[in-house]
């Protein structure tokens, strides 16, 4: 792809946008459904896929596969609302690449510098792509929300030029010839627009249309937007709290609440968290006509078929509707290190509130086991569990899991 100053880079963690960008700007005319584009991305000889390839799953939020840049091979994050691939600076620095231009765009969390990298090759398994560009930034912040290595996030050209199908069962991945891919006769499509640079679907929120970005980059179930939550009748009696959220640029406060029920792909799912967007956030403000965006909590129960090209979704049995959404029931947001997790914010009124957990305590030990390079999926767990913390300091705190919003 040629990347251009003004172009959208959009995700939940490597949300860009270059400041000349306008979030209402015209979007590109959409493909009907079998209408896909020629591809710039070559499969082997003969070959008209990538062929199936493991993906790690990290926290169970997060798909990383293995992926050859310039002939180093790394883990690197996949994420649909990126729309273009990223490179953090420090690994595109150890390749030898360097980034051209001295750019500031706007970030999930506020504005960040960035620079274009030229020549990038990428090899997944029989797919390659050979001299693209790529986006430079500073991943290191987002690396440490994650709790995992960040050297790439794949996006952009690989979603608009290929197939993906993902096996959530089986912790596989595959990239198809979106000219010779064909779908399952059992497969529910459902039909994308485009949205800026990227693609959104639309879904039933506790019974309204909504219009949500399609993302695998967002770790949770549903962002909404105030254009959507803001409406009468919905936050009628309904308990939120606050969480502290964001991506690169920074991270702020935000309202988090649960939703009654999402219906897609031919599917209900119940009892599902959602962040509510202010109108200070950099997605939110820039949103369009989106209501919002969706991510891995309620994408992963389903054989996923990402169809870009074609503008459509592919949703395949088997559909895991029985398994409880991921739920912090702790209130804690945190930053993973080698040596402990440190405490960024603390949900007021919530478990941890409770059990006296401060910002800035550095939780080591998580019911006598070492909390090095954890991220609080230990607060997923179930409503009544108690846990008890060690801190750096010597102290100990018991937090008993509770629904607080």
């Amino acid at each position: 792809m040629n990347f251009k100053p003004a172009q959208l880079v959009v995700a939940s963690i490597a949300a860009l946008v270059a400041t000349e960008a306008r979030a209402d700007a015209p979007e590109r005319s959409p493909v009907a459904i079998g209408a896909a584009t020629a591809s710039p991305l070559t499969f082997a000889r003969g070959k008209t896929s990538s062929g199936w390839l493991p993906f790690e799953y990290v926290a169970g939020t997060r798909i990383f596969v293995r992926t050859t840049v310039n002939g180093r091979s790394v883990l690197a994050m996949l994420d649909s609302g990126a729309s273009s691939t990223v490179l953090d600076r420090r690994f595109a620095a150890s390749l030898g690449l360097s980034a051209k231009g001295d750019l500031t765009g706007q970030g999930a969390g506020g504005s960040t510098p960035y620079g274009v990298i030229q020549g990038v090759t990428v090899k997944l398994g029989d797919l390659s792509w050979t001299g693209g560009d790529a986006v430079a930034i500073d991943l290191s912040a987002v690396e440490k929300q994650v709790g995992h290595p960040l050297p790439m996030v794949l996006g952009g050209e690989l979603f608009r030029d290929a197939v993906v199908e993902i096996d959530f069962k089986n912790r596989r991945i595959a990239f198809h010839n979106p000219s010779s891919y064909r779908a399952a006769p059992n497969a529910r499509a459902v039909a994308l627009t485009p949205a800026g640079e990227n693609q959104a679907i639309s879904v039933l929120v506790e019974g309204r249309a909504a219009k949500l970005l399609f993302d695998l980059g967002n770790a949770g179930a549903v962002d909404l937007f105030p254009g959507f939550w803001e409406q009468p009748g919905f936050d009628d009696n309904r308990r939120t709290s606050t969480t502290f959220a964001g991506g690169v640029g920074g991270m702020s406060v935000q309202k988090v609440t649960m939703l009654r029920t999402i219906a897609l792909g031919g599917a209900t799912f119940e009892e599902l968290p959602s962040r509510l967007e202010d109108r200070q956030s950099s997605l939110a403000a820039r949103s369009g006509d989106l209501d919002g965006n969706i991510g891995m909590g309620v994408l992963s129960p389903f054989h996923l078929v990402v169809d870009f090209p074609h503008h459509r979704v592919l949703f395949a049995p088997p559909v895991d509707v029985t398994t409880p959404f991921r739920v912090n029931h702790g209130g804690l947001t945190l930053q993973a290190g080698p040596s402990g997790s440190k405490v960024l914010y603390v949900a007021p009124g919530s478990p941890s509130a409770i059990a006296g957990v401060a910002v800035g305590n550095v939780i080591v030990a998580v019911d006598g086991r070492s909390a090095g390079g954890q991220n609080g999926t230990w607060q997923d767990g179930p409503v009544g569990r108690t846990v008890r913390l060690r801190l750096a300091d010597g102290q100990e705190k018991t937090v008993t899991l509770a629904r607080y919003f």
